[in-house]
């Protein structure tokens, strides 16, 4: 996943509130790594995705991507390194 914010679409947020989209992100990232078989990480561009990813980083431009991006996918093929 890369971010570049949180979850936001302001029709979805004025009918049914401010907290619907966060809430519904973190049930569906809760949802799928509890099922076991997908591991799920992502890349905030200047976003803390770490408050809903428990593989999570934060960067603060995009030319940042490339190196953490590498680093991230050898943290997930080798977590005890």
């Amino acid at each position: 996943m890369l971010s570049d914010g949180a979850p936001v679409d302001d029709s979805t947020l004025h009918e049914n509130g401010d907290r619907y989209l966060d809430g519904h992100l973190r049930r569906v990232i809760g949802e799928i790594e509890q099922a076991g078989d997908i591991r799920l990480a992502a890349i905030g561009i200047g976003h803390p995705v770490e408050q809903y990813y428990k593989e999570g980083l934060t960067i603060s431009s995009p030319e940042e991507l490339e190196s953490t991006l590498v680093q991230l996918i050898n943290r997930l093929l080798h977590p005890s390194a």
